[in-house]
C-alpha cells in the first residue's frame, strides 16, 4: 500500500478562529488594558499585540458569556449553529469529544502540519459588520486580525503543555504548528503567499 503524501495547510489573516474548547483569552481584572496605536505601529516582528501578562485562557463567566452566547458557535467554536450547518463537525467532530473532554480531537488536530502566517501590520481594529465579528468578537477572539491569531496560536501552546503534547515530547522544543508574522504587510494575501515568509511556508 502506498504511503499517503505529507499534507501541509498553510493559514493566511483568518478573520476568526474556530477554538476547540469553550476557553477565551480575558482580562485577569476588571482594568482596561489595551496597546496604544503608536506602540501597534512599531510592535517588534515577533512580538505580541496582547499583553498576555494581563491575560488568562479561561471559560467565560455567566456574565461573559450572556454578552454573547454564540462564542462557541461554529464557526467560532465547535457547538452547533442552525444558522451554519456543518455536517462534517457533527458527524465527525463531535464524536472525538467525549463529555466535554477534547483530548482526542485536540491530539487529532496537533498532529497535522499546520502553519499560521499572519501579517505584521493586520492590525486594524475589524468593525462591527454583525454582532459577533465586531464588538463581540474583540472581546472573546481580540480586536484584530494579527491578535486573533496570537491568541488562538497560544491557545494551542496552552492545550499542548497540559497534555505533554500528547507524548510527543523530546528534548528538544516543543509546540503546536508553526505561525509566522508576514513583515511589513496588512491584509493582503496576495503579499502575503508571495513574501519569504509564505514561500518558506508552501515549499520549504
Amino acid at each position: 500500500k502506498a504511503a499517503l503524501p505529507n499534507v501541509r495547510v498553510v493559514v493566511a489573516n483568518p478573520r476568526s478562529f474556530t477554538y476547540l474548547d469553550a476557553r477565551r483569552y480575558f482580562v485577569v481584572s476588571d482594568q482596561i488594558v489595551g496597546v496604544k496605536e503608536d506602540e501597534r505601529s512599531l510592535s517588534e516582528d515577533k512580538g505580541t499585540l496582547t499583553p498576555f501578562n494581563n491575560f488568562e485562557l479561561r471559560s467565560p463567566s455567566a456574565a461573559e458569556e450572556n454578552e454573547c452566547n454564540s462564542f462557541n458557535k461554529y464557526e467560532w467554536g465547535l457547538d452547533p449553529d442552525e444558522r451554519v450547518p456543518a455536517p462534517y463537525v457533527i458527524n465527525n467532530v463531535q464524536k472525538l469529544i467525549d463529555h466535554g473532554d477534547n483530548t482526542e480531537l485536540f491530539c487529532r488536530y496537533a498532529s497535522r502540519d499546520v502553519v499560521y502566517l499572519t501579517g505584521q501590520r493586520d492590525i486594524e481594529t475589524l468593525s462591527a459588520e454583525n454582532r459577533y465579528q465586531g464588538l463581540h468578537g474583540d472581546r472573546f477572539q481580540g480586536p484584530s486580525r494579527r491578535e486573533r491569531s496570537e491568541r488562538f496560536f497560544a491557545s494551542l501552546q496552552v492545550r499542548g503543555r497540559e497534555l505533554e503534547f500528547c507524548g510527543r515530547i523530546s528534548g528538544e522544543a516543543t509546540q503546536v504548528h508553526e505561525r509566522h508574522i508576514v513583515k511589513q504587510v496588512a491584509h493582503d494575501h496576495a503579499l502575503m503567499f508571495s513574501s519569504p515568509e509564505g514561500i518558506q511556508a508552501m515549499f520549504g
